[in-house]
């Protein structure tokens, strides 16, 4: 009994570590956004893609128009202001509505650890004047600047990408805390 409860253990633990136990990859790709200089990687959902010529900026195949999006970085400052952590960053672009006059309704807001180096985020998500659905991860950077990820999702495709985007969420891997440029 012991021998094949042992049998057993090490043909489970085999199949765990062949299969990736913990990781549920259904319904992101292969497809990765990297910014190296950051240690920066990031699981697409199934069906997008990364631009083949600007190489932070990806998009829905067949929807380049109404489904995309973009890391890049930005000041965690204004020409006025320096905020002292994300979340105050990211109240600031909620509440003085900075995302060009679209913000229509805040479906949810959290602060998030992400990465190796459990970098302090902050996670927007809001419905748009035109009824589509922005996804936005600001993650604080050590030198003063914001990665910012972002994803515009028209409304005709907002369930299908909320039910993929906790495992892109999860398949983000930031292994500094400083780039180095």
């Amino acid at each position: 009994m012991t021998r094949t409860l042992c049998r057993v253990c090490i043909i489970t633990v085999a199949i765990s570590a062949i299969v990736g136990c913990g990781k549920d990859n259904s319904g992101i790709s292969s497809k990765k956004v990297k910014i190296p200089e950051t240690g920066f990687t990031m699981n697409l959902p199934a069906g997008w893609t990364v631009d083949s010529v600007v190489d932070n900026q990806y998009y829905k195949k067949g929807d380049k128009e109404n489904n995309w999006g973009v890391a890049k970085f930005c000041p965690m400052s204004t020409v006025t202001k320096k905020f002292p952590d994300v979340a105050s960053f990211a109240a600031y672009m909620i509440n003085e509505d900075r995302f060009d006059n679209t913000l229509k309704e805040v479906v949810s807001q959290r602060p998030l650890k992400i990465g190796a180096v459990q970098a302090n985020a902050y996670e927007v998500i809001f419905k748009t004047t035109k009824n589509n659905y922005v996804f936005n991860i600001f993650i604080e950077m050590k030198n003063g600047e914001v990665l910012q990820l972002f994803f515009l999702v028209s409304g005709n495709q907002y369930e299908t990408f909320n039910k993929q985007y906790p495992q892109v969420v999860k398949s983000i891997c930031l292994t500094k805390e400083q780039p180095k440029w």
